[in-house]
C-alpha cells in the first residue's frame, strides 16, 4: 500500500513543482519587463513643462531640489492609484519615482564641492525621510505579486537616503537602523 502511495505522490508532486517553477518563471519576466531600466533617460520620466522647468535651472543644486519635488509628485500619484487600487499603473508611477531619486541623488555630484554639496546632501536627506512615511505604508498595500517591487523601491530610496547622510556626514558610515521587532 505505501509503495502504491509514493507512486501516486510522485507524478503529483512533479506536476506540482513545473507548475510552481513555471509560475516562478512568468511572474520573473512580468518583473524583468515592467522594471525601469538603471540607464533610464530622464526625459522619458518627465514631462514637457517638467523638463523646461529643468532646462531653466542653471544651478546643480537648485536642480536637485527640482527633481526632488517632481519625484514626490510622482509618488503622491502612485498613493492616490493605490488608494483606488490601481496597483498596476501605480507601480509604475512608483518605478519612475525610483528612477528619479537615483537621478538626483546622480546630479549631486555635479555641485560644486563644499558648504553647497553638503547642503543638496541635507536637502536630498529631508526630502527622502518625508517621502518613506508615505512609502512604507504604500508598499504594504501591494497585492503579494507586486510587493516585491515595491519594497525594492522603498529600499533602494532608504539606501539613497543612507549614501546621502554618509555623504553629509564627511563620509563616516552610519549604519542602517535595526527592524522595528514586531
Amino acid at each position: 500500500m505505501k509503495v502504491w502511495a509514493k507512486r501516486m505522490r510522485s507524478p503529483l508532486a512533479r506536476w506540482i513543482r513545473l507548475g510552481t517553477l513555471g509560475a516562478l518563471i512568468a511572474l520573473q519576466a512580468e518583473e524583468a519587463a515592467r522594471a525601469l531600466p538603471q540607464g533610464t533617460d530622464l526625459s522619458a520620466l518627465l514631462s514637457a513643462e517638467e523638463q523646461a522647468q529643468l532646462a531653466r535651472e542653471r544651478n546643480p543644486a537648485k536642480q536637485v531640489r527640482l527633481l526632488l519635488r517632481i519625484a514626490e509628485k510622482r509618488l503622491q500619484e502612485a498613493k492616490r492609484l493605490t488608494n483606488q487600487e490601481s496597483f498596476d499603473p501605480a507601480l509604475s508611477v512608483l518605478l519612475a519615482y525610483q528612477a528619479l531619486l537615483e537621478h538626483a541623488f546622480a546630479r549631486i555630484e555635479t555641485v560644486p564641492p563644499g558648504g553647497r554639496r553638503k547642503s543638496a546632501y541635507k536637502d536630498f536627506d529631508l526630502h527622502v525621510r518625508r517621502q518613506l512615511k508615505d512609502l512604507e505604508p504604500m508598499t504594504r498595500a501591494f497585492p503579494l505579486g507586486l510587493t516585491a517591487e515595491a519594497e525594492r523601491v522603498f529600499k533602494t530610496a532608504t539606501r539613497l537616503r543612507f549614501e546621502a547622510l554618509n555623504a553629509f556626514a564627511g563620509e563616516r558610515i552610519l549604519t542602517h537602523p535595526r527592524p522595528k521587532s514586531q
